[in-house]
């Protein structure tokens, strides 16, 4: 995909539409716009004794999807999906192979279905596509689930994520977004899509686990310290640029200060 088609998903497309049969028991009369979005909800904590059903069809409490150690990269979806919600899963799966990270070493991941009429054998089959862009060499570390409705209710609550159906078109609207989790299920950081730069993903990550209370590798520590988020463009900002700035300033202040000294010598010797 070219920068260009990323840009235009990203711009036209930031709203998820997606194909569902019939209208969930939360459908309001406001416009679509107004009932999708995001709240962000950094620092809060995802109940761990939410139960999925995995591809599987073995159900579990959220804490066991979560690995000491290892961050949590949790992403909403719609398995029956045919058109943007496609791409944005093939769009994590590549960020996540081009970050550098490897799934069940440095990280875990956990994709669940926003319609409770998803069944483990169409998470299945999505997870399948995903993990072929994958291509990890454990790809265990990664389940798609299926949950009943009051705790998808739950979770999105938490994670201040808004969905909603559009009577209209007989489709479901939710945003496109992943959420970034600590080890012990704290809201580290929201990613935004469909598409994802890999190096975003890599940070969040690193983020994700120095936000984890423990000990912290020293790579974690440099690296992190290179870069800032930016709220205002939800993106991280190689730091360099501010130091270059930052020198620069102090170049141009030494230089005027080193001209007004001999200036001012100037005139003492003249006098």
């Amino acid at each position: 995909m070219s920068a260009l088609q990323r840009c235009q998903l990203g711009l036209a497309l930031a709203v998820c539409i997606t194909a569902a049969g019939r209208a969930p028991a939360h459908a309001g009369a406001k416009p679509v716009a107004a009932r999708v979005g995001v709240d962000e909800h950094i620092g809060a904590v995802v109940p761990v004794s939410l139960r999925v059903t995995d591809q599987r069809g073995l159900t579990r409490p959220l804490r066991e999807y979560l690995q000491a150690g290892r961050p949590l990269l949790l992403s909403l979806a719609y398995y029956h999906c045919p058109g943007l919600c496609d791409i944005a899963s093939r769009e994590l799966a590549t960020a996540l192979r081009d970050a550098g990270f490897q799934l069940g070493a440095d990280y875990t991941a956990l994709t669940i279905s926003i319609d409770p009429r998803d069944t483990p054998a169409s998470a299945a089959a999505k997870r399948a596509s995903a993990l072929a862009l994958l291509r990890a060499a454990d790809d265990s570390a990664w389940s798609f689930g299926v949950t009943d409705a009051d705790t998808l209710t739950r979770l999105t609550q938490t994670l201040g994520y808004r969905y909603d159906y559009d009577a209209p078109t007989r489709q479901y609207a939710h945003p496109a977004v992943s959420i970034v989790l600590t080890p012990e299920a704290k809201i580290a950081r929201y990613l935004y899509g469909p598409t994802l730069e890999p190096a975003s993903v890599r940070l969040a990550l690193r983020e994700a686990r120095l936000g984890q209370g423990g000990p912290t590798a020293l790579v974690d520590r440099a690296i992190m310290a290179c870069f800032q988020y930016d709220p205002a463009t939800r993106r991280y900002s190689f730091l360099i640029s501010s130091v270059m700035r930052g020198g620069a300033a102090l170049i141009a202040l030494g230089l005027a200060l080193a001209i007004y000294l001999f200036a001012r010598r100037a005139r003492a010797l003249r006098a």
